[in-house]
């Protein structure tokens, strides 16, 4: 019995049995070229006509944070200061020059987000209390980034963590860092690739968004748009996002939705006594339909034509998730199909990626590797040094990748093409140059919301 039910019931099991040994690698993200760079700016500029951002800049200084300022938040002053934000505004105002965006439809807008930003001044970051308050307050007045002037760095995240606030990303005194983040906030991109996929391909995301699998029961597929992550085109540019913390930037309104909620939840009483077996196929058939809708609402504004539609789906996907994405995708004139489950562990029992060779012995391999590893299943190594990397390929004492699972569930694409396409997006950023996230954008969306930076 315990060898039926293998590991780890099995502890006796022979090393092959314990090991899967995996074929060579059917491609790396190497072979591809990337654009968008600190030297030659994002890949998409920022659009004129995007909604503006709310931005915070929050100096902090030792010493008390309420000498000065129009108001003050437990001893947090808010004021003008000035200092702050021109210092800031030069940077990036050098930075968008330097790379030769265009005056009015760059940088203008980008600036005058940082003009029009509320400035903050707070005490010693070591003082328990007052940047926690700043933080709180900020978030529930949902601004968009989150700019920290000054701090030592643990003691600035430390204060996030208990402000429950997004993890502080670094961008150092590195101008050009903090105007791609507020670029993406504008409508732009950090990186694409321009020979990712065919032309006229279309990528949309469907993840557990908030509402996906809790808001009403009425089964209306704008009551689940919300389980939409991201569109992008066949470059991994974006065309729509809806961040997981319900922040639509482009691609979406929220009219829809709303009016979605409100059916959603005047068909709740009526559908109460629904089988859980039944509500969770219409909820996944809502969905299913919901993203076609979106990826096809997204391209139609940017005329993309979809000739190809790919769906990834966060998990495992449910046959009535298939079905109705089938039909949704006959219903708009989708020659293409493809539903496709993108896993990471802990959720998928793939264990770790390991490589081994005769002289390093075993070692992990770079990151932008992938495997197809039969007709519907491949691994793909998504984080880790990438493969032009310095010391890509890791080492005896480092931590071993976690694979990113991909398994074809729709479609007549090989699924080796799939996984790189699933690799290739997630090396695109939308705020930041690095690569190496775990999931695809189409996953990932903008990011959450609000973003805080760290000077």
């Amino acid at each position: 019995m315990r060898a039926g039910l293998g590991q780890p019931f099995a502890p006796w099991a022979t090393l092959g049995e314990k090991m899967r040994r995996l074929p060579p690698p059917a491609g790396s993200t190497a072979a591809r070229r990337r654009t968008g760079a600190l030297t030659t700016g994002p890949a998409t500029l920022p659009d004129a006509e995007s909604d503006p951002a709310r931005v915070a800049v929050v100096t902090v200084e030792s010493g008390s944070g309420s000498e000065s300022g129009s108001e003050t938040w437990r001893g947090i002053a808010r004021g003008e200061f000035k200092d702050s934000k021109e210092r800031i505004m030069r940077g990036v105002e050098d930075a968008m020059r330097a790379w030769g965006a265009d005056e009015a439809s760059s940088i203008a807008p980008v600036l005058g987000d940082l003009e029009a930003a509320d400035a903050f001044r707070v005490g010693n970051a070591a003082t328990p209390g007052e940047l926690d308050a700043c933080l709180k307050r900020l978030i529930e007045e949902r601004y968009d980034v989150i700019v920290i002037d000054g701090g030592e760095d643990d003691v600035v995240r430390a204060s996030a963590r208990r402000a429950r606030a997004p993890k502080p990303r670094r961008v150092g005194g590195d101008a050009r860092r903090l105007a791609f983040e507020l670029c993406a906030l504008r409508g732009g991109q950090a990186t694409r690739y321009e020979n990712l996929a065919p032309a006229g391909t279309v990528f949309v995301g469907v993840g557990p968004g908030p509402g996906a699998a809790r808001r009403g029961r009425g089964g209306g597929a704008g009551a689940f748009a919300r389980g939409v992550v991201a569109v992008t085109d066949e470059t991994g540019t974006m065309l729509g996002r809806w961040s997981r913390t319900s922040r639509e930037v482009a691609g979406g309104g929220g009219g829809a939705e709303a009016d979605a909620d409100a059916d959603a939840d005047a068909d709740a009483d009526a559908d109460a006594d629904a089988p859980p077996a039944r509500e969770w196929a219409e909820r996944s058939a809502a969905t299913a339909t919901a993203a076609v809708v979106a990826a096809h609402e997204a391209a139609a504004p940017a005329r993309v034509p979809i000739a190809r539609l790919v769906i990834h789906h966060d998990g495992r996907s449910p046959p009535e998730f298939i079905a109705a994405a089938k039909r949704a995708a006959t219903a708009h004139d989708v020659r293409e199909l493809d539903v496709v489950d993108v896993s990471r562990e802990p959720a998928v029992a793939t264990g770790r990626v390991l490589s081994w060779s005769k002289d390093r012995g075993t070692h992990r391999p770079p990151r932008g590797l992938w495997w197809a590893i039969g007709t519907d299943d491949a691994v793909a190594v998504t984080t880790g040094d990438d493969a032009t990397g310095g010391g890509g390929g890791g080492g005896g004492g480092e931590a071993v990748s976690r694979p990113l699972a991909v398994k074809r569930r729709a479609g007549d694409t090989d699924v080796g093409t799939l996984a790189g396409e699933a690799t290739l997006l997630a090396e695109i950023g939308v705020g930041g140059v690095a690569g190496g996230h775990a999931l695809p954008v189409t996953l990932r969306g903008g990011g959450v919301s609000p973003a805080v930076l760290l000077l």
